[in-house]
């Protein structure tokens, strides 16, 4: 995913939650967690936070599951400032959708890295974070290139998520049980084992795989309109930030109407997942929007936005290196000697410590990993 536009066009609000977002990746997680207990928090908070900071099994939501989500929301608002705005410079659609492919192609080649170096065949895994954002990006992004009025893609986007529903429900596979959607009983599923010969995370079905990316591109759709209705202002509005807040709380609400019909499950990508996920990623942009760019309170930002501008590289480099090691050669001893809850917070911080000095210096410097 290109990560950068030009300067002048930036939304800063952007780049810091995408950096927000990022940061619980790169180990903000156990960071927190380790604070908490540095200072004694009650276990009934820890534990209450841990939840929050941890997946589903299954159906439901924690907050932990909008990560995701939300990087493809973002990655949808950027296109109109990529996409859309050279569509209106007159740039062709054949030209932009070579583009995309290029993205998905580095994307998809990326992701593959990660398992393809081990050189062991049976270990090689398709179907991982990399491979749904880029294809979710490139057919949301075919969508956002060929249809240019916002009904057009609205109605492209509804549609995806109402056939995806019924497709769930109605298309019969073999040894199916209708009506029910289990982790061993589903069209994702089944075509996660047939499809495409890949490793399973779950061993059943894989949360990245096969027909996700199609809902999944309707995040990014959803985000494109958003940044469409962000960029119509031309300066940052109060009146824009509490219109997308409000359309966040709309959308949020249908999302959860709609899981009475097709429960919010992460791992399938459901139609409700995506727009229950699409209304809070649109009311973090709204209050992001509203401090960082409204209100210019960009010193908030300054731990945040290195992480947002290099957010593929900083992905790809904690597969490639270990931070930890690094992080226990400087403060394990620390740590130990100090004794108590200090060894894991030390070595959490060590962690998010030496990642954000090398994004930060390459801030700096101006490099950034554009896909």
């Amino acid at each position: 995913m290109e990560t950068g536009v030009e300067v002048k066009q930036r939304l800063i609000s952007l780049d810091t939650l995408r950096g927000f977002d990022m940061f619980w990746i790169i180990g903000g997680k156990n960071l927190v967690l380790g604070l908490l207990v540095l200072l004694r928090f009650n276990s009934s908070i820890i534990n209450a936070v841990e939840k929050e900071l941890s997946h589903v099994g299954w159906d439901g939501f924690n907050m932990f599951d909008l990560i995701f989500p939300l990087f493809m929301f973002m990655s949808g608002v950027s296109m109109a400032y990529s996409i859309i705005h050279k569509k209106n410079k007159g740039v062709s659609t054949k030209l932009l959708h070579l583009k995309s492919l290029k993205r998905l192609f580095w994307l998809v080649l990326i992701g593959l890295s990660f398992t393809l170096f081990k050189f062991q065949l049976e270990k090689i895994k398709l179907y991982n974070v990399l491979f749904l954002i880029g294809m979710g990006n490139y057919i949301g992004g075919l969508i956002i290139i060929y249809k240019k009025k916002t009904i057009s893609q609205l109605c492209w986007a509804i549609g995806i998520l109402i056939g995806y529903y019924l497709a769930t429900y109605l298309i019969p596979y073999p040894n199916s049980v209708f009506g029910e959607l289990l982790p061993g009983n589903h069209l994702a599923g089944f075509l996660d084992q047939n499809l495409i010969p890949s490793p399973m995370y779950m061993h059943v079905f894989d949360p990245e795989g096969t027909i996700r990316v199609i809902p999944a591109s309707v995040m990014c759709v959803l985000g494109a309109l958003i940044g469409k209705h962000i960029k119509s202002y031309n300066e940052a509005s109060l009146r824009c930030a509490i219109e997308v807040f409000l359309i966040g709380i709309f959308t949020m609400l249908i999302g959860w109407l709609f899981s009475f019909f097709f429960p919010i499950i992460k791992s399938i990508w459901s139609s409700s997942f995506i727009l229950y996920t699409a209304g809070i990623s649109m009311i973090f942009l709204s209050l992001f929007y509203l401090v960082i760019d409204v209100y210019k309170q960009r010193w908030l930002g300054f731990f945040f936005i290195p992480i947002g501008m290099n957010s593929i590289l900083i992905y790809a480099a904690i597969v490639y290196v270990n931070f930890r090691y690094t992080a226990n050669y400087f403060f394990k001893g620390l740590g130990t000697f100090l004794g108590g809850d200090w060894e894991p917070f030390l070595t959490a911080f060590g962690v998010v410590l030496f990642e954000w000095l090398l994004l930060y210096f390459l801030y700096k410097k101006r490099i950034f990993l554009k896909v």
